[in-house]
């Protein structure tokens, strides 16, 4: 997202469907942090609302119990089997709040 830019950044995704960065329209986005040689931070965040519907009635899931690892392992796991780390090798995530400091490039690799 262009933090840069506040409005394009919270015009980004409109809230309710998930945004995923293994789809196609973000490789430019990618070949970029590759070539600036910088990782990029895969931070955590609860499902959204329709997506949460196996936490109903236990909300202790929610947050960084449970909710956040697994939103975080889905987006991890689409982005190493889309082929984004045979298109960048050189490429790395940083994953938040599942092992800090693990890349998913020492993963993947």
């Amino acid at each position: 997202m262009p933090l840069q830019d506040p409005d394009a950044a919270a015009q980004e995704g409109d809230g309710t469907t998930p945004l995923c960065y293994d789809l196609p329209q973000y490789r430019p986005f990618w070949a970029e942090v590759e070539k600036l040689n910088v990782p990029f931070y895969l931070h955590p965040r609860n499902p959204l609302p329709q997506d949460s519907r196996i936490y109903a009635g236990h909300s202790w899931l929610m947050g960084p119990t449970w909710a956040f690892a697994q939103e975080t392992a889905v987006h991890a796991l689409r982005l190493m089997g889309s082929g984004l780390f045979d298109e960048h090798p050189a490429f790395r995530i940083i994953v938040a709040h599942m092992g800090e400091g693990l890349s998913i490039h020492d993963v993947a690799h």
